[in-house]
């Protein structure tokens, strides 16, 4: 009954943006960005292993009475869960009928597989950066399998090869981010290969792939993997400086705390004309003090 009354629920929001009032992206303000892509972030996000990719934000203005009608439509859908909630639960599934003669009979099943669709045509009505930006707000809203879905629908249109990497690492953080490790390993590693450490798209996702081998209780492999990222001359600095620091908090985690002190050191040494970079710097200095 739950799934029945989210997916009504799912299925009166789907209207609204059918209809033209796209809520989620009418925000004035960008999703939060990783420490990866702004570059300040590390200190305040020192103890999150996710660095989701930032996206800009989709519309700058306010649609007159989105708000307002958001909260009438939440407040009646948990109405309406509530009471189908209450509702007494028969041992078998009942087909739900009309009484008057001639009219089709849907049970459960078949209301889900509707609403189903009714997703699917929303999604497919998307532009791939609403898509994306979607596909963010969903991870940052801690809901990966509707990051997962936005981001499938994406990649299965023609897309830039940049606009391509760009999807598939936001699928794997999707991917880590549900505890699916092994595959968001694998389509990391995916666009690593493709677009290799001496471009761009490669080094964002072998950064997020430290991240998910770190987060995949495979430490040793992520420790190795942001060493190298953090020693690549193809890098650019600013993330040689944030795959050192990835270095130095997961060698701390493994108890290894000279060179966890030798990163946090390079980091001091290597950033200091690098103004963007005050939070990692502050984060770096104060964890190379606790571990003096």
């Amino acid at each position: 009954m739950q799934n029945a009354g989210q997916m009504i629920g799912g299925f009166l929001l789907g209207a609204v943006i059918t209809g033209g009032i796209f809520w989620g992206f009418y925000n004035p303000d960008p999703p939060p960005a990783s420490f990866d892509a702004r570059g300040e972030e590390a200190g305040r996000e020192a103890e999150r292993d996710d660095a989701p990719v930032s996206v800009p934000p989709i519309g700058s203005k306010s649609m007159p009475g989105v708000e307002a009608e958001l909260r009438r439509l939440i407040l009646k859908i948990a109405d309406l869960e509530a009471k189908i909630d209450a509702m007494p639960r028969p041992v078998t599934r009942t087909p739900v009928g009309d009484p008057i003669p001639g009219m089709a009979v849907v049970d459960e099943e078949s209301l889900v597989r509707a609403l189903e669709r009714v997703e699917e045509k929303k999604l497919d009505a998307l532009t791939v950066d609403e898509l994306l930006a979607l596909s963010q707000k969903h991870v940052n809203d801690q809901e990966p399998t509707a990051a997962r879905k936005a981001l499938e629908a994406a990649l299965t249109r023609e897309l830039e090869p940049k606009t391509r990497a760009r999807a598939m690492t936001q699928l794997g953080i999707a991917h880590r981010s549900s505890g699916d490790y092994l595959e968001s390993a694998r389509v990391l590693q995916d666009v690593v290969d493709s677009y290799g450490l001496d471009s761009s798209e490669g080094t964002s996702a072998a950064y997020q792939l430290v991240w998910t081998h770190s987060r995949g209780d495979d430490k040793q492999r992520a420790l190795q993997l942001a060493s190298t990222l953090a020693g690549s001359p193809q890098v650019s600095a600013t993330m040689r400086i944030h795959a050192r620091w990835s270095e130095g908090v997961i060698a701390e985690r493994l108890g290894d705390r000279q060179r966890a002190r030798t990163a946090f050191e390079a980091i001091l040494r290597d950033g200091r004309d690098m103004p963007n970079l005050g939070n990692t710097l502050d984060n770096a200095k104060q964890r190379l003090e606790a571990l003096r």
